[in-house]
């Protein structure tokens, strides 16, 4: 596997030391909302799960020219009518 950039490692090494000896940075952190996090946690793990699945597809999958993953709800899920 080729690393793109290490500066990113160490700019992130740095940022985590910042807010474990500044211990008024991590409060920070501790005012957002449950729900907020619980969204910003779903979103990276389903894009994880997603880029993962493309390059399982990719590598075991030879005679696939292309790989998509559609992930969609009918449009009739989400009406609803009032009677």
């Amino acid at each position: 596997m080729k690393v793109g950039s290490r500066r990113v490692v160490q700019y992130s090494a740095v940022f985590m030391i910042v807010f474990a000896v500044f211990t008024k940075f991590g409060a920070l952190f501790l005012t957002i909302p449950d729900p907020v996090i619980g969204g910003a946690f779903f979103v990276l793990f389903g894009m994880s799960v997603v880029l993962n699945l493309l390059i399982f597809i990719q590598q075991f999958c030879y005679n696939m020219h292309a790989a998509v993953l559609i992930v969609k709800n009918k449009p009739c899920d989400c009406v609803t009518s009032a009677v």
